[in-house]
């Protein structure tokens, strides 16, 4: 069977002609284009009128990252398309991206691999220094470096934004977990994956911009913090412990590694560097709170967050 791909963008309040042009860009490399809109109806839904092969889905609300996901999933699937390309709004391509995916996807089918995914190498789009690329062995989290032999290399998992996952898969392994709503939910598929036997790879010939957050030096050369808002704190620190409940820390290497490396600086970090610091303590007590009560979905805005 051909390959027929169908990109999923999820947008949220989207810089336009920043997502005109990741549009142009990705017109060129795929079968369809499908944007799923999360902005609500305050926010006018993005238009491409005289765009070919572009469709557009609008939410009332926001759904979250993971509904989204999942909208543009069974769309493509409907429509009959072997492949999504999970994509979010802050990222660019190179403009043979998707070729150099595929070109990848295969050789490892070919060599018997049990592929979930593929995925670029991730630069940031300020610094244009790359994404560490991670990997379990042993119970540890180990520094990997791509093989220009091979031209692959196996990781614990990929940032969605440039994932490209055939159809066939996701039939095995299931959707993406709506109610984690946005952070970790491509951790949570990646962790779902390996439980079932299946591994993902970034592609080492091709590469992706990618913008997380805003980054602060904290010890120059040596530690690099991310600053995203209060809610996003909350939806990180819960979902760490609904995920960390779920597969009982195991992993226990990549568990330990996100509690030591990412979580345990930013709230020790985040209320003596940024503003409002009372809403980071808050929302990231909040997170953990509902973490270990489980509760899931979306953060309910009635608990109410002090100015």
């Amino acid at each position: 069977m051909s390959e027929r791909i169908c990109a999923v963008i999820v947008t949220y309040f989207p810089d336009v002609p920043q997502l005109h042009a990741l549009v142009d860009n990705l017109r060129s490399q795929v079968n369809q284009v499908l944007v799923v809109d999360n902005s609500g109806e305050e926010h006018p839904c993005p238009e491409f009128q005289s765009c070919v092969c572009v469709e557009v889905i609008c939410n009332s609300t926001n759904r979250g990252v993971a509904t989204a996901h999942n909208q543009g999933i069974q769309w493509a699937k409907e429509r009959f398309f072997t492949h999504v390309l999970l994509m979010d709004q802050d990222s660019l391509p190179e403009t043979d991206m998707v070729a150099g995916l595929l070109s990848v996807e295969k050789k490892l089918l070919a060599l018997g691999k049990r592929v979930a995914a593929v995925g670029p190498t991730v630069l940031d789009a300020k610094t244009r220094i790359a994404e560490p690329l991670l990997a379990v062995q042993g119970g540890r989290v180990l520094p990997q470096q791509c093989s220009e032999t091979t031209g692959y290399c196996e990781v614990a998992y990929l940032i969605s934004s440039g994932c490209l996952i055939r159809q066939q898969i996701l039939s095995e392994t299931g959707l993406m977990d709506e109610g984690l709503f946005i952070d970790l939910v491509d951790v949570e598929w990646g962790l779902r994956c390996r439980k079932k036997g299946f591994v993902q790879y970034v592609s080492c010939g091709v590469q992706q911009f990618h913008s997380i957050g805003v980054k602060k030096d904290i010890a120059p050369g040596y530690y690099t913090i991310t600053r995203h808002s209060p809610l996003r704190m909350y939806y990180q620190y819960r979902n760490f412990l609904l995920i960390a409940r779920r597969y009982r820390c195991s992993p226990f290497g990549w568990f330990f590694y996100h509690l030591l490396r990412r979580l345990l600086p930013r709230i020790l970090l985040f209320p003596l560097l940024f503003s409002p610091r009372l809403q980071y303590i808050i929302m990231i007590c909040r997170g953990v709170r509902d973490g270990i009560a489980g509760v899931d979905g979306k953060y309910n805005r009635t608990d109410k967050v002090p100015v």
